[in-house]
Parts: structure tokens; sequence; C-alpha cells
């Protein structure tokens, strides 16, 4: 939860509807490691798969996967072979110093129905 959104306008993918819970994810860094070879690491997986059915939450992608077409559906490939929703939006790629905290922000002002929600990332959200 947050109470400084932050200002601006956003374009999700799709709607988040009603005041769902959002879990804004990262790819690298957080299902897999940022070295080496593998992708989707079970464990993370099963985490984030846990943290999703426990919650209802819907994921909204802030990783530079979303910058990727082949990618996102590589991840919603995965979230469909375990059963559970795929990517329901993203965030917008903005160009400032906050960087990812800033487009979390941002996508927050244009979604004011939801008051739940965490970032899982590699990186330092602390800005948010």
């Amino acid at each position: 939860r947050s109470s400084d959104r932050g200002a601006a306008a956003m374009a999700p993918l799709g709607g988040v509807a009603g005041g769902r819970a959002v879990v804004f994810l990262d790819v690298d860094g957080v299902l897999h490691s940022l070295y080496g070879d593998d992708i989707f690491v079970e464990s993370c997986c099963a985490q984030l798969e846990r943290i999703l059915r426990v919650t209802g939450a819907a994921i909204v992608l802030s990783s530079t996967w979303r910058q990727d077409p082949g990618k996102l559906a590589i991840l919603d490939d995965l979230l469909r072979r375990r059963g559970l929703e795929t990517v329901r939006g993203c965030t917008e790629v903005i160009d400032s110093a906050a960087g990812r905290s800033a487009e979390i922000a941002r996508w927050l002002d244009t979604h004011p129905e939801t008051v739940d929600w965490v970032a899982i990332d590699d990186m330092n959200l602390e800005a948010v």
C-alpha cells in the first residue's frame, strides 16, 4: 500500500477492475537469476503462484519484459501452464531518474481503485 502515488496518466495493456489487488512484477532477478542460463526457477515460480492464489491479485508487469512481445508471451505461457491468469497490464516506460518507481506510481495514479498492491522486484523501489 502506498499513500504517495506521484502524478500523471498511463495506459495499461488491460484494465484491472474494481479495486483488485495488484502485483507489480519484475522477471529478471525475481523468477530467475540474472546470471546463468536458468529461466523460471521452480521455487520462485511456486512462490509467485502462492501469492497470486492467496491474494487473488492481478499481475501488472513492471519488468523490461513488457517491452518485448515474445518475452511477454513466454511469461503468459508460464502463467497459463500453472492455471493462473495471464498478465493483466503493464506499466508505461517513462524517462525518469526514479525509473521503475515512477512508472509504478504513475500506474497507481491512473488506477485509484487499486489500494492493495505489492511490487516484487530485485531493484530498490523505495521511492514508491
